[in-house]
């Protein structure tokens, strides 16, 4: 039997220019975690260490749970990517004098000199994939994105 397709009615009018601009958007993420894998491999990095490692040199979160909470990760899986980031002794954990429970997160001295040049190769790669864009069409998208992301926030 040959492949065939459903025609899917839909009450919402809207839904098959929706459904595309949601698998462009899986697509796009899809190939950007691939391209910047492929960046970050001479580094024996990923996409998603990276990302934690940017979090941190940031200062925009310091616990396993503010990471979580801020790129939207399973608490389980972030562990997993913590030791990971340990074990290569990029990361390191510091245990509160205070409160033993609080542990909070740190880039390690080997961590805080390799980030500039991940932070480059990761530069470069989001030059290349939207040097196209001009700096409106970049304020509008990112505004677009976020009004989306905004939507997807428990409770609205």
């Amino acid at each position: 039997m040959k492949g065939f397709i459903i025609k899917h009615r839909s009450a919402n009018p809207n839904y098959e220019r929706q459904a595309r601009v949601g698998r462009l958007l899986n697509r796009a993420k899809s190939g950007l975690e691939e391209a910047m894998d492929g960046e970050l491999a001479p580094y024996d990095l990923t996409a998603a260490q990276y990302v934690i490692m940017s979090i941190l040199a940031s200062g925009r979160a310091e616990t396993s749970a503010e990471i979580c909470k801020e790129i939207v990760y399973d608490p389980g899986a972030m562990t997993r990517m913590l030791d990971r980031l340990e074990q290569k002794n990029l990361v390191r954990r510091v245990y509160s004098r205070e409160n033993r429970r609080k542990v909070k997160l740190e880039l390690t001295e080997q961590g805080r000199e390799v980030f500039p040049q991940v932070q480059a190769s990761t530069a470069a790669l989001l030059d290349r994939v939207m040097c196209s864009f001009s700096a409106v069409e970049m304020d509008h998208f990112e505004g677009l994105l976020t009004r989306m992301a905004d939507r997807l926030e428990p409770g609205t």
